[in-house]
C-alpha cells in the first residue's frame, strides 16, 4: 500500500454513474455492488462484441466482467449497455479504501496448455487436447463435450481457436499484443496483427504496410 497502483481502476464504474443502470434482472443498481469505493469515472471498456463471444455457461465471463443494462423505453426490455472489469480488483486497505495493487504477472497452467497448443499447431498435430482442458475447467459443471468441445481443424482455424481461448482466459494480463504478433494466419504466414478477424471488429490492428511495428524498437 502506498506504491503505484495498476490502471485497472479505469475499467471500473464510479458509483455515482452506475446508479442510473440496471442489472440483468431489471433491478436498479442503487449501490456499490462490487465494493469498488471509486469516485472517478470509467475511462475504458472491453468491446461488447468480445463480451458477447462468451456464452452464458462459460464461468470466465461473469468472473471477469460485471455487465449493466439500460431500459428501452419503446419495448420495456433491458438492453446490454456496457461492462466493467471485475478482475484484479486489488484489496481494501486499513483506511477502508480500495487499492489496485494486483499487478504481479503470474504464469498459470492455462498459459502452459495454450502455449503447448501453439507448438502442436506448428507441428501439424491435434490442438484440441489442450484447448478442451481449458474449456472443461472454465465450464465446470456446465461442461457438455458435444456442445463446448473444440475439434481439431486447419492450421488457421486452430490458430484462431487458440487465440480466442487466450483472449477469454487472460483478460488484462498484458499478453494480447504479443499473442497476435506471434501467432500466424498460416505456417510461416502473416502475423494475426494484420487480420481483422481477430479484432472483434472490422479492421485489423495494423495495416498491411506497417510490418515494422512488429519489431521491438531500438532506441536511437
Amino acid at each position: 500500500d502506498g506504491e503505484a497502483t495498476s490502471s485497472v481502476s479505469n475499467f471500473m464504474y464510479a458509483e455515482a454513474n452506475i446508479v442510473s443502470f440496471f442489472d440483468k434482472t431489471g433491478t436498479r443498481l442503487s449501490s456499490d455492488l462490487l465494493n469498488i469505493k471509486a469516485t472517478g469515472i470509467q475511462r475504458y471498456e472491453y468491446t461488447l462484441d468480445f463480451w458477447n463471444s462468451f456464452d452464458d455457461y462459460d464461468t470466465r465471463r461473469d468472473a471477469t466482467f460485471f455487465e449493466y443494462y439500460k431500459k428501452d423505453t419503446q419495448s420495456d426490455n433491458y438492453i446490454l449497455a456496457g461492462t466493467v472489469l471485475r478482475k484484479f480488483m486489488g484489496s481494501i486497505n486499513s483506511t477502508n479504501a480500495r487499492v489496485f495493487d494486483t499487478n504481479l504477472p503470474v504464469y498459470r497452467y492455462a498459459d502452459v496448455l495454450l502455449m503447448l497448443a501453439e507448438v502442436e499447431n506448428m507441428k501439424g498435430g491435434d490442438v484440441a487436447q489442450y484447448i478442451n482442458q481449458i474449456r472443461q475447467r472454465a465450464y465446470g459443471s456446465n461442461w457438455d463435450a458435444t456442445v463446448h468441445s473444440y475439434s481439431n481443424s486447419t492450421f488457421k482455424d486452430n490458430e484462431y481457436a487458440i487465440l480466442i481461448e487466450r483472449d477469454r482466459e487472460f483478460v488484462f494480463e498484458g499478453t494480447r499484443w504479443y499473442d497476435v504478433v506471434r501467432m500466424k494466419d498460416a505456417v510461416n504466414g502473416n502475423s494475426l496483427a494484420f487480420d481483422a478477424a481477430v479484432t472483434y471488429g472490422t479492421t485489423s490492428l495494423l495495416p498491411s504496410g506497417d510490418k515494422y511495428k512488429l519489431l521491438w524498437p531500438v532506441d536511437k
